[in-house]
């Protein structure tokens, strides 16, 4: 399995103790800081709950519940204040 390099610095991302660095001093790819950063959005209960269960989830599934608790924090789809509509597409 290749890894994705991690892209240049332009200056921006140059920090002296910034998350990248220490995740590329740590070994960490790319996609692992990211699945990383993702289930370190879940609250600490429900980790619990879910590791400790008698069939854990794996890191990808743990990531894609961090990720979907990333939407909903940030209020999810709210109704247009105008037509009331969603913005979704339903058939």
């Amino acid at each position: 399995m290749r890894h994705r390099p991690w892209p240049k610095s332009k200056g921006a991302l140059t920090k002296p103790v910034s998350m990248r660095r220490l995740a590329e001093g740590a070994g960490l790819s790319l996609h692992q800081t990211r699945q990383a950063i993702r289930v370190s959005h879940i609250p600490e209960d429900e980790f619990a709950r879910l590791v400790e269960s008698d069939d854990p989830p794996t890191v990808e599934q743990l990531a894609r519940l961090g990720r979907r608790r990333g939407i909903k924090r940030l209020g999810g789809s709210q109704p247009c204040p105008h037509c009331g509509g969603t913005g979704r597409i339903t058939t």
